[in-house]
């Protein structure tokens, strides 16, 4: 990276091309599942008013958006080198939850650090 790269918006921890993932899943879609991040972080929405999209990347090659409350979490992880490190060396897992609030069921992630098996 250039030194002049990071005064790009965002935070750039992980170099990933969205445009490769092999498609895209919805966190409630996952409930109950686990699994392994290899990549993560937000990005501007094209709609303002969403805010910034949040995502992960599974070693499956997938990508799992994410609810948007989580951005400022996900900002902190790309932020912490410590952090990106672990995920990139595969040692990170996210656990896929369901819990219920006063509008309805809602979708909860887990950070695990760990290396599940194949």
């Amino acid at each position: 990276m250039s030194s002049f790269e990071k005064f790009n918006k965002g935070t750039r921890a992980f170099e990933v091309d969205l445009k490769e993932v092999k498609g895209w899943k919805k966190a409630k879609d996952l409930i109950g599942k686990t699994v392994r991040v290899t990549a993560c972080g937000t990005h501007p929405s094209k709609n303002k008013k969403y805010g910034d999209s949040v995502f992960l990347i599974t070693d499956e090659g997938y990508g799992v958006n994410l609810p948007t409350w989580y951005a400022d979490t996900m900002k902190a992880i790309v932020s912490d080198k410590e952090c990106t490190d672990a995920i990139k060396s595969g040692k990170i897992s996210v656990k896929f939850n369901k819990y219920e609030t006063e509008n309805g069921e809602s979708v909860g992630v887990e950070w695990i650090e760990e290396v599940l098996p194949y």
